[in-house]
């Protein structure tokens, strides 16, 4: 059955011995804890797929209350003390919406985006949350994750002006720095007038999983012509700030369609000259409650949610490795 995919992987893999030399994306791996609770098992997968980087992603009415910085724990302390020892680079996000939530603080949650007052705050956040991870390198900052999920049409232009004030936020500290806004793929191609809003930032930023609305998942054997498709839409640089295919999920997902699915997206990844960053998602499985808690979090009791969450990870949640990661770690 898998004959010809094989077949078609391997004409890719020659066929980009072929092309023009170009820089290779940066590869990061998003990390999540083992069962174990060790990160030294996460820091571990990071190193043996050769990933670069990973992901911290910091949401806004955590850290930040009635105006004062509040974070506990405090996780750009955290990152301060644990990546640059060890070289390993950070795609940082302020969620400052995530997908379906407004997650500013309580005192701005009222206010439109755009009142000096709501940039006011993030600027102050951006100078706290920099100043406690001076030595930390940043891949790229994100304002928002996912934010088609949560912003209408007539809030775009709203939500757009106060995205350019944080990015000049985030470029007066760190001025050579990409600052994007997050967008799924699915978003992004039923509403094209999203790109007026991540064409004000300095690349465009697309999740993806290989789905359809009820969470089953495509076949795996997809990223060649997906990829080509973001390309184009991008016109310019681009990130893949989150891609993920689970082992366990409804539709075409096995672990053996995992694996192919990352061994074809490097291979895809590798011909596209403008794509900056790949962000596979997750090291590790996470936990039954976790899972509860994200479909609580989004709303959700279907079972292929939470069966394509409780299996994205590149390893079980006892650390034994899957198909795809031994496929990383083969490249």
């Amino acid at each position: 059955m898998f004959k010809r995919t094989s077949i078609l992987i391997a004409i890719l893999l020659v066929l980009s011995n072929f092309t023009a030399a170009t820089a290779e994306p940066i590869e990061s791996l998003a990390g999540t804890l083992p069962a174990s609770g060790d990160y030294g098992e996460v820091l571990m997968a990071i190193d043996e797929i050769g990933a670069m980087a990973t992901s911290l992603t910091l949401y806004w009415d955590d850290l930040q209350r009635e105006g004062e910085y509040a974070a506990d724990p405090d996780w750009p302390v955290i990152a301060q003390a644990v990546y640059p020892p060890r070289q390993i680079r950070i795609q940082l996000t302020f969620a400052v919406i995530d997908t379906l939530a407004d997650r500013r603080p309580a005192e701005f949650r009222d206010l439109a985006w755009d009142d000096p007052r709501v940039s006011d705050g993030f600027a102050a956040l951006v100078l706290e949350v920099f100043s406690r991870m001076p030595d930390v390198d940043l891949v790229s900052v994100a304002i928002g994750n996912e934010v088609d999920g949560y912003l209408a049409d007539a809030s775009l232009d709203e939500y757009g002006r106060f995205f350019e004030r944080a990015r000049e936020a985030v470029h007066s500290i760190r001025p050579n720095v990409p600052v994007t806004t997050k967008v799924t793929w699915s978003g992004l191609r039923d509403r094209p007038n999203l790109l007026e809003l991540t064409e004000r930032g300095d690349a465009l930023s697309i999740t993806w999983y290989p789905m359809d609305d009820k969470f089953h998942f495509s076949d795996p054997d997809v990223a060649l012509r997906e990829l080509s498709e973001m390309a184009e839409m991008a016109n310019g640089p681009w990130e893949l700030s989150e891609v993920g295919y689970p082992s366990n999920g409804c539709g075409a997902s096995s672990s053996e369609a995992q694996a192919r699915f990352h061994q074809g997206l490097s291979v895809a990844a590798g011909m596209q000259p403008n794509l900056q960053l790949v962000q596979r998602v997750w090291s590790h499985d996470i936990s039954a409650t976790e899972v509860a808690g994200y479909a609580n979090y989004y709303q959700t009791n279907s079972i292929c949610f939470s069966s394509f969450l409780s299996s994205l990870g590149l390893r079980t949640a006892s650390d034994e490795h899957k198909p795809a990661f031994e496929t990383l770690t083969e490249r």
